[in-house]
């Protein structure tokens, strides 16, 4: 098998009222080399049946046998990647069309690069009416940010 570019890496406990969205989101992108890691915290509610739903050979579900903590369960998750490059989201989660395209090619247009950022946006029902963003980094800056920097 050859190894993917992204693991896409879900985190989530409790997730069936929005995870079904969030694998959508991602098997619809034009991207498609990559592996999906549903990595579940012990949930107890019907978040693997609906995982189970999808016959994609690229998701991969795995459950604790305990809730781990956060932490520990993406830990978890990343112990269980086979691509380059690890690509996080929550169980909540939507990526917009070309997100994979983009993130694809910022790590190709430069071998330094070595992490991507991409802008949030926050939703209430509709997903095409945001109800708040995260500013992009400036892209000219070209340096390193830390998580800790103060924006």
């Amino acid at each position: 098998m050859k190894k993917p570019h992204f693991s896409i890496v879900v985190p989530v406990y409790n997730g069936a009222k929005t995870i079904g969205e969030t694998i959508e989101s991602i098997l619809s992108q034009s991207f498609t080399d990559f592996e999906l890691i549903v990595q579940d915290n012990d949930s107890d509610d019907d978040t693997a049946n609906i995982v189970n739903t999808y016959i994609d050979p690229r998701i991969k579900y795995y459950k604790n046998s305990s809730n781990l903590g956060y932490s520990q369960n993406l830990r978890e998750g990343k112990k269980n990647c086979l691509g380059d490059i690890l690509f996080l989201m929550a169980a909540d989660d939507i990526l917009l069309e070309g997100s994979l395209d983009n993130t694809y090619s910022a790590f190709r247009s430069d071998e330094r690069v070595g992490a991507v950022t991409r802008p949030y946006y926050w939703y209430t029902t509709d997903i095409k009416k945001p109800v708040r963003r995260t500013p992009r980094f400036n892209t000219d800056r070209n340096e390193v940010v830390s998580i800790d920097d103060k924006f």
